[in-house]
């Protein structure tokens, strides 16, 4: 019963990822999930019981299976052109490094490349105001009145003038960021995501990056492990 449960909980847990994947397949620059499934090791071997009873009838049924971390795809979405200067997309590795809060507990590293210029004159995003961060994680700022031009390499320039240089930072191990909304993604503990500046992707200025989730193999997924679940 218990290894049956098991595969019944994963499961249950994969079909819950698939279908956030799938209602997020219009959002833009959202990363799809990965969730795979291993064996558990028998009772003996998983607590180091090495001296403990055990049945070898029963240690070679296995004990069910559990799920891995979930992680964050490398999938790269669809670059959708938008014609707005202030938008922008990342093609290849890297993400947008913003402050959503006070302090390094509130950065976030996003896809998300639709920006805007705040009240008092800042890159923001158009999501929720969070602000742009240049490669020395200060503000950047923007005069509403001139064009702005944005390189490959992340520099903002007005009037041939360098304003600023959009942050594109890696992440190196992308198991360690949670998914907080509307675009962003944050580390699992809370903490400031751990993050390098070896980002290889060029951004796109007047593109924003689509939602990388495939729908036919998502929605796929989604009846498969929901199949499963009822066997």
């Amino acid at each position: 019963m218990y290894i049956a449960a098991s595969g019944a909980s994963v499961n249950t847990a994969r079909q819950e990822v698939f279908t956030n994947d799938l209602a997020n397949v219009n959002t833009v620059g959202f990363r799809p999930h990965v969730m795979a499934i291993q064996a558990r090791k028998v009772a003996r071997v998983e607590d180091n019981l090495a001296g403990a009873d055990s049945s070898a009838m029963l240690e070679r049924l296995g004990a069910g299976v559990m799920p891995t971390p979930i992680k964050i795809s490398t999938a790269q979405g669809n670059l959708e052109k938008t014609g707005r200067s202030l938008d922008a997309a990342i093609k290849g590795d890297g993400f947008f490094v913003v402050r959503a809060g006070p302090g390094d507990e509130g950065l976030r590293v996003t896809r998300d490349g639709r920006f805007a210029i705040s009240d008092d004159g800042r890159l923001v995003t158009s999501a929720d105001g969070a602000e742009v961060l240049d490669e020395s994680g200060g503000e950047i700022e923007i005069d509403a009145s001139r064009s702005v031009a944005i390189g490959s390499d992340g520099s903002v320039s007005q009037d041939g003038v360098l304003v600023g240089r959009i942050q594109v930072a890696r992440v190196p191990d992308l198991s360690t960021l949670r998914s907080v909304g509307k675009g962003m993604y944050a580390s699992i503990d809370g903490t400031a995501p751990q993050r390098d500046d070896d980002a290889t992707g060029r951004v796109i200025q007047g593109s924003v990056e689509g939602s990388g989730v495939d729908t036919i193999k998502t929605l796929m997924s989604v009846t498969g492990a929901s199949r499963a679940v009822e066997s």
